[in-house]
């Protein structure tokens, strides 16, 4: 475990050189010249490779890097910096974040304060309605919560022009998750830019992958092949063998009226901006002016709400909401934070999925209209 030129935690592959540094900082070597004197020398390089080559060194597997403290499935917290054997993660948090004590057993009155205190954090956002709000939070709680969850699908949060907000979401989610702004990515041109962009934010350890300012379509089989993967295979430069890490992004893509093809529409939920003016940079009238300094200083608070409320409906016996819709290769995300919204009291979660595949799926409908049409020209006489 490393930190970057901002200080900010992140994970290295221990090289050749770098092993070979500790070595020598570890143990005195020596060799002895013609006359038989011992001489101090470096770690001989064979030896540092029979060192990196063993396989049987009983190292705890590290899944991740956590800048949240850790919630863990049965409802127990991590607070203390350092390992958690449970969820395999390592809690490396701002050397300046103080998170209040979470409750043993928190009370109903101290679930509503907590929630009070979450759903602060997007009051000024202009969701469209009820299901864009009730995403936002829910996409607002999912690096805090990942441990709870396998898979998860990519928050989608477009507008109709720019200035609306989308990117400050995106911020704020990442300053929740880390400390600091989301380190975004621009929309990939390529399958093989893509790859090496999503690869260097998991080799590294990364909790929050934004894809910010996509103009138009996305289409990406590279990006719905990790959005349903538990496990991604990597090769990290210089090396000759895959590196298998587990999938524990959270994705988030922001842009103009976006529109998704291939495989992308069902690996994604949707958060939808609309100010309602034609110049929505120019807004007043903010509950919190400056809304990035506001959840800085107030991190340690939103996080220990989100974790308060998580821990409640855990040991409430985690009361199913029934009627959240549940999509194929994400049952454990929709069930679990459409439960966790509902104990909550927000309301709407998913709603909006039916008019996300009207506005965004254009490969479909197509796909319908090319099948339809040849039913009625042709219909089921085999042709070449």
């Amino acid at each position: 475990i490393n930190r970057d030129e901002l200080n900010r935690p992140m994970l290295e592959l221990l090289t050749e050189a770098a092993l070979r540094g500790y070595m020598e900082r570890s143990a005195n070597f020596t060799k002895h010249n013609a006359n038989g004197e011992a001489c101090v020398t470096t770690p001989p390089l064979d030896v540092v490779r029979d060192v990196q080559s063993l396989g049987c060194w009983k190292f705890p597997p590290l899944f991740s890097i956590t800048e949240t403290p850790v919630i863990r499935s049965d409802g127990t917290v991590k607070t203390s910096p350092g390992y958690d054997l449970a969820t395999q993660l390592y809690y490396a948090p701002a050397p300046d974040l103080v998170v209040p004590s979470i409750p043993e057993n928190p009370t109903r009155g101290e679930v509503m304060t907590a929630t009070q205190t979450v759903l602060e954090v997007v009051c000024d956002f202009p969701f469209v309605d009820d299901a864009s709000h009730a995403n936002a939070v829910a996409a607002m709680m999912l690096p805090v919560l990942r441990p709870l969850v396998g898979r998860v699908p990519m928050a989608v949060v477009d507008k109709p022009q720019p200035g609306t907000g989308a990117s400050l979401l995106a911020d704020v989610i990442s300053i929740i998750a880390t400390g600091g702004p989301a380190a975004t990515m621009g929309e990939p041109r390529s399958e093989e830019e893509c790859e090496k962009k999503l690869n260097s934010h998991l080799y590294e350890g990364r909790s929050i992958c934004v894809i910010d300012n996509v103009d138009g379509k996305l289409w990406s089989d590279t990006l719905a092949r990790f959005l349903t993967s538990r496990f991604i295979s990597v090769r990290p430069l210089g090396r000759s063998a895959d590196l298998r890490l587990r999938n524990s992004l959270t994705y988030i893509v922001t842009g103009n009226n976006i529109q998704l093809g291939g495989d992308l529409p069902r690996r994604c939920f949707w958060i939808r901006l609309n100010a309602q003016t034609a110049r929505p940079w120019l807004r007043g009238g903010f509950r919190h002016s400056n809304l990035i300094e506001w959840v800085t200083e107030n991190r340690g608070t939103i996080l220990a709400g989100i974790i308060t409320i998580a821990r409640a409906w855990i040991l409430a016996g985690r009361p199913v909401n029934h009627d959240v819709i549940i999509l194929g290769s994400y049952e454990n995300f929709f069930h679990t934070f459409g439960s966790i919204l509902s104990f909550m009291g927000v309301n709407g979660f998913l709603g909006n999925l039916a008019s996300m595949y009207d506005s965004m799926d254009k490969d479909t409908p197509q796909w319908e209209a090319f099948l339809e049409a040849w039913s009625e020209i042709i219909g089921e006489e085999p042709v070449t």
